[in-house]
């Protein structure tokens, strides 16, 4: 058996799979979020807690305490956590949406400009850098920055829970903390002059390194009565493409939890001149993942569900009925476009002051047709990203699904025919945790492949193709939306200074993004 860890942005989930990807428990707790302006937080105290919790009683729920072999955990990338000498958190985690470092932005994009060392580097930073973020503790928090031992993703964290205090990190999630794979270190010359230490980050390890077992007094306080092997994979977005079936050229995944992360595997890099996308590396095939992460997903739908439909029931089903109604109507009536950003752009706009819009709005516009053009725009925001990478050496054939949107039928037939490709969905929704118990079966050789893995382990469930009837009436709409962002952009920081002048400083406790 495999225990996969998988911490979201609103929930902690402990998964078992067996060695053939069925699914054998789960247990998962929610997590709360804290919004302040631009600051966007979670309580690390809270994670350790309800870590220990969902591991428990998915052991529980399993009877496998005697069984379990191997142990992973796989996050959100792009959380900072400031942990102390004693591996205790100084602050509250700064999560991936957060945009308090724009200042800090801007100053290190400064320095990188006006060094002939740093130019022509493959840095592109912004509010949402992880350096960013730590020269903005250094800069406004000074006594805890000097308190700090290490940073750490979220990945990294969880680990020395396990394996109390020891740390060490993945490439990918190395490279948010501008780790140069090639040369095998952080940039140091960048952070000497930052005056941080790079000793501050955790070593780096290749992803499918057994870390050794679970500590003993782990063990007994989660209720094992073995002590499991901890393999090290990476974060949520790039296990979520094992999980779909993606490692093949022109596979693009689509893991819409509460943000949309979305990425293609390609044998051939590709380097977006713009820097809207980012190309990692992955090592263990030699190809690479293309795409990146938005601030949209099923976080959107949520916001949907509290504001138009806080006295329903069936809320998800019944978003699906009146979106299809909408669509069916709208022909004949006037368009009603959404801009989706309620909590600024991340990949491929990068735009922090970007905030939700309606455009269009008309007498006879009701409930269903607010939340039928929320659809239409996780769908458009997708295609944002397919045409980018359609751009490159290898292209997009076919879109996997998972997470919490997939979940619901209108959104993937939405995707299908906004983006022209064929949409998959699979029997098994929490594809990240499959993925990562993929990465664990094949780097230690269960499998042969991710491909044999795949072929053992998924299950598909449906394949969408996209509606041809409504190719031209989307391809017009979508040419509307891009003119809209195009024509409002200039608006947002003006929009942001006033905001500053009335918003409350006061925390917004929400349970879900």
């Amino acid at each position: 058996m495999i225990l996969v860890i998988n911490l979201g942005l609103k929930s902690i989930r402990s998964i078992i799979f067996d060695y053939n990807g069925k699914r054998i428990s789960i247990s998962k707790e929610p997590i709360n979020s804290y919004l302040n302006g631009g600051f966007v937080e979670q309580n690390a105290n809270e994670w350790k807690k309800k870590f220990f919790k969902v591991i428990k009683k998915s052991v529980a729920k399993s009877k496998q305490s005697n069984n379990i072999k191997y142990i992973t955990v796989t996050c959100s990338s792009s959380c900072l956590i400031s942990v102390d000498k004693n591996f205790e958190p100084l602050m509250p985690v700064i999560m991936v949406s957060d945009k308090r470092a724009e200042k800090q932005a801007n100053e290190i994009n400064s320095i990188i400009n006006s060094h002939k060392n740093f130019k022509d580097k493959d840095i592109e930073i912004n509010a949402y850098s992880q350096i960013a973020r730590i020269l903005w503790i250094k800069q406004n928090l000074k006594k805890k920055y000097d308190k700090v031992n290490k940073f750490l993703s979220p990945n990294d964290y969880l680990i020395t829970l396990l394996l109390e205090n020891y740390t060490c990190t993945d490439p990918l999630n190395a490279k948010k903390f501008l780790f140069n794979e090639a040369k095998g270190s952080y940039l140091n010359n960048l952070f000497s002059k930052l005056e941080i230490d790079p000793n501050l980050f955790p070593d780096c390890k290749e992803i499918g390194s057994n870390l050794g077992c679970i500590s003993k007094k782990v063990a007994t306080k989660l209720e094992l009565n073995n002590c499991p092997d901890i393999i090290l994979t990476t974060y949520d977005a790039i296990t979520s493409i094992f999980g779909g079936g993606g490692i093949s050229s022109g596979t693009v995944s689509d893991q819409s939890g509460t943000v949309s992360s979305i990425r293609m595997y390609s044998e051939k890099k590709f380097i977006d001149s713009k820097k809207r996308i980012f190309c990692q590396q992955y090592k263990p095939t030699n190809g690479f993942f293309i795409g990146d992460s938005n601030n949209l997903g099923g976080g959107l739908i949520e916001w949907a569900k509290e504001t138009f439909y806080s006295d329903s029931k069936n809320v998800y089903d019944l978003m699906d009925i009146e979106s299809r109604i909408s669509i069916k109507d709208r022909i004949e009536q006037g368009p009603l476009i959404f801009l989706p950003n309620l909590m600024g752009s991340r990949s491929p706009d990068w735009n922090p002051y970007e905030r939700g819009l309606y455009f269009g709005i008309e007498r006879f516009h009701t409930r269903k047709d607010f939340i039928r053009s929320i659809f239409e725009s996780i769908a458009f925001s997708l295609k944002d990203m397919i045409d980018i990478i359609e751009k490159g050496p290898t292209k997009p054939k076919k879109i996997v699904g998972g997470g919490g949107l997939s979940q619901i039928p209108i959104a993937n037939e939405l995707k299908a025919t906004i983006t022209g490709l064929p949409f998959y969905t699979t029997k098994e929704s929490e594809i990240t945790a499959l993925g990562a118990a993929i990465i664990i079966l094949t780097t230690n050789n269960f499998y042969k492949s991710n491909v044999e893995a795949a072929k053992k382990m998924i299950k598909k469930n449906k394949k969408i193709m996209p509606n041809r009837k409504l190719k031209t009436f989307y391809n017009d709409l979508y040419y509307h939306y891009t003119m809209i962002k195009k024509s409002v952009e200039p608006i947002y920081v003006d929009h942001k200074k006033f905001s500053n002048k009335i918003i409350s400083k006061k925390n917004s406790s929400i349970f879900n993004l």
